[in-house]
């Protein structure tokens, strides 16, 4: 043979092959297509439920989605509520203090127990501890004019402090 029909013959063997391959992959690929879908009610059974199965995930996160926003939105009216209520219940035990420390600071009986304050500590310590049970309140004190706390029933050693007025 001459190297002409030589190469003739190797090109023509490489290219029966990759025909041969090519045809044994196209069978393959009918062979699979031929199990997995034996009929045509079948492939039409598997189209169908993949497109509802498609549907349902895109209706579960759009529903789980609108759930979360409307969670979100009633935990946030909620706590404003609460905080509204909160608001009205601090302002209303504030004029209940006030109004009850007004009352108290014109009953004559503590007028005098706190304007001896510097000579008899302990009958105004009492008075304090009796007004801040009358009151309800967390703590009592007594200021000068000077904006100087004078005495508090948490510390009874207080001489002459700097406090500071909100108003």
């Amino acid at each position: 043979m001459s190297a002409a029909a030589q190469k003739f013959a190797v090109h023509s063997a490489a290219q029966a092959r990759r025909a041969c391959q090519a045809s044994a992959r196209l069978n393959h690929w009918r062979l699979s297509l031929k199990l997995r879908f034996r009929s045509f009610r079948s492939r039409l059974l598997f189209f169908l439920i993949a497109l509802l199965t498609l549907l349902q995930c895109a209706i579960y996160l759009l529903v789980r989605q609108a759930n979360r926003q409307h969670a979100l939105a009633q935990i946030q009216s909620s706590l404003r509520s609460g905080a509204r209520i909160f608001e009205k219940l601090i302002e209303q035990r504030n004029q209940q203090i006030t109004t009850a420390a007004a009352i108290l600071s014109r009953d004559h009986a503590f007028q005098e127990a706190f304007a001896g304050a510097d000579q008899d500590r302990e009958t105004t310590l009492s008075a304090l501890a009796s007004l801040r049970g009358r009151v309800r309140a967390d703590a009592v004190l007594i200021a000068s004019l000077d904006k100087e706390l004078l005495l508090t029933r948490a510390a009874h050693n207080c001489t002459a402090c700097r406090f500071r007025f909100q108003n």
